[in-house]
């Protein structure tokens, strides 16, 4: 099985680090490793990370483009990360950063939701991360195969 995975929340994320996104990103995918031990991981990124494992399971696939290490992180998932994982054959995506990317082929899809700011604070999010949730935070949902939340919270 060949399982794609958003690595955005590894861009600059120190294995040290005790809190965030990055931290529960990079707890997953330890258990994933220990749970799933014939699967071949992809980490998809506009940047180098830090894989999460070091494995020769683990393959990092840092997009080729240039002019997507300027985007914004969403928009890089939305336009890039989808046909990296059209051309790796991935059987499942786990979007570790709340947003799909748009894929041609059919790949089961897996997406966790951290919570619900856009609606309950949204002043604390900068215009396009709040645009951004607006325009694909519902419909990534309503298209995903399954969803996790981190808290009764951010249940949906």
């Amino acid at each position: 099985m060949k399982i794609g995975i958003d690595g955005r929340s590894l861009i600059g994320f120190i294995s040290n680090s005790k809190a965030g996104v990055g931290r529960y990103t990079t707890e997953i995918c330890k258990r994933l490793d220990y749970l799933l031990p014939d699967a071949v991981f992809y980490i998809y990124s506009p940047v180098e990370v830090e894989l999460p494992v070091i494995s020769s399971r683990w393959i990092l696939r840092k997009c080729p483009n240039r002019i997507s290490r300027n985007l914004k992180p969403v928009l890089w998932t939305k336009l890039f990360c989808g046909a990296m994982c059209d051309d790796d054959y991935i059987d499942v995506f786990w979007a570790s950063a709340s947003f799909l990317p748009i894929f041609k082929t059919n790949i089961k899809t897996v997406l966790t939701v951290y919570d619900l700011n856009y609606l309950v604070v949204p002043k604390t999010m900068s215009f396009f991360h709040l645009l951004a949730y607006k325009l694909f935070f519902k419909k990534d949902i309503q298209k995903a195969n399954r969803i996790t939340a981190i808290s009764k919270g951010t249940s949906i």
